[in-house]
């Protein structure tokens, strides 16, 4: 089970504490049924919010994740949350996931445009299977975001650039919110080898 995990950049909110209580309590729904939970849980520890955090109180952005990755973990014990089997961090995978773009680029699966490289949605036909959304589907409640304005606004597909679509509406589980497709399905490949090599937990 690969589960979107924090960015450490501030407090430990509500929010985080649902999310990862809920997916805490579904793993143990599993165990007690008799399943064997291989359970991830990413550390986005480099991303803009990071870095405009850290020069904004003029601290060393790696101390900046270090500490409140620490303040999140304490958080989570004292709800009696079970840490995940594997917690992988970006800044530790990042010369994979550049591996893995530039392979799927080779492959037709990526194209380079100013500012970033986009997966081509349409390369892939399973795109949207779990959610059973349609792309226009997908594309209004992309639109309906926030951040919609700053998407992909280059891309040929707005889909093709964005790892904000609601959890259920990709294909390809649970993105870390500002990284691009590409390096979503890099993050995640490297999390499926990092499990493997993990002990499954059983009831």
């Amino acid at each position: 089970m690969y589960v979107c995990g924090v960015t450490p950049y501030d407090t430990t909110h509500l929010g985080h504490a649902r999310t990862f209580v809920v997916f805490d309590v579904l793993a143990r729904l599993l165990e007690t049924r008799g399943q064997r939970v291989r359970y991830a849980q990413n550390v986005t520890d480099i991303d803009e919010s990071i870095l405009q955090r850290a020069a904004r109180d003029k601290v060393s952005w790696r101390e900046l994740g270090r500490r409140e990755e620490r303040a999140f973990l304490g958080d989570m014990r004292r709800l009696g949350w079970r840490k995940p089997d594997a917690m992988p961090h970006a800044t530790r995978e990042i010369r994979a996931m550049v591996r893995l773009a530039e392979r799927l680029k080779r492959r037709r699966h990526a194209y380079e445009l100013p500012g970033g490289l986009y997966f081509d949605v349409s390369t892939f036909p399973r795109f949207g299977q779990l959610s059973k959304f349609s792309k226009p589907k997908m594309r209004r409640i992309l639109a309906s975001q926030d951040d919609a304005p700053g998407q992909a606004p280059l891309a040929v597909d707005v889909l093709d650039g964005t790892s904000n679509v609601p959890r259920c509406a990709t294909a390809t589980s649970v993105f870390p919110s500002t990284f691009t497709a590409v390096e979503a399905i890099s993050f995640i490949r490297i999390t499926s080898a990092r499990l493997r090599r993990a002990r499954p937990r059983t009831a």
